[in-house]
């Protein structure tokens, strides 16, 4: 249960979208089941890092400007999960209320065949693209080495 890099509404168990009364009203909750003075349960070690972690959420979420820093940070990596799931693991998306899977617990599940065939599509159009990028870049190098002689040459006929 305890994560070293936590989503901080997944800890709270609030949307996103939380208003500063909801977060308080779950920080609150949580922490009377969690701290280590009313843990119930024998390991008090856990207790005490899942604490530390739930003051660390709330004092970030309390917080307009942390949040908002927080929420900033946390849009950047779900964007960032969005990008390599897209090309490197298939197409899926991060829910940003917070109740979604984080990116490395998201189940992956197999492509359809239409999801196979855009695949195969925007790869071929990939592949085209630079294909034909290189093909011109070589053929200006090339039309640029010509002039290049073709200068080399008029300029030695008129000395």
């Amino acid at each position: 249960m305890v994560q070293s890099q936590q989503n901080h509404y997944r800890l709270l168990n609030v949307p996103f979208s939380a208003s500063r009364k909801e977060i308080v009203a779950a920080y609150r909750k949580e922490i009377r089941q969690w701290h280590p003075d009313q843990f119930k349960g024998t390991d008090k070690s856990l207790a005490e890092e899942y604490s530390r972690q739930l003051n660390q959420a709330y004092s970030i979420l309390s917080d307009p400007h942390k949040r908002a820093e927080y929420d900033r940070s946390i849009r950047v990596e779900a964007l960032q999960a969005q990008i390599m799931e897209r090309y490197v693991a298939g197409s899926g998306s991060w829910n940003l209320d917070g109740n979604g899977p984080l990116p490395a617990d998201a189940p992956r599940r197999a492509m359809t065949e239409r999801e196979k065939r855009e695949r195969r599509y925007t790869d071929r159009n990939a592949m085209r693209s630079l294909i034909i990028t290189f093909a011109i870049l070589a053929l200006a190098a090339i039309a640029l080495l010509l002039l290049f002689a073709l200068f080399e040459n008029s300029v030695a006929a008129v000395f």
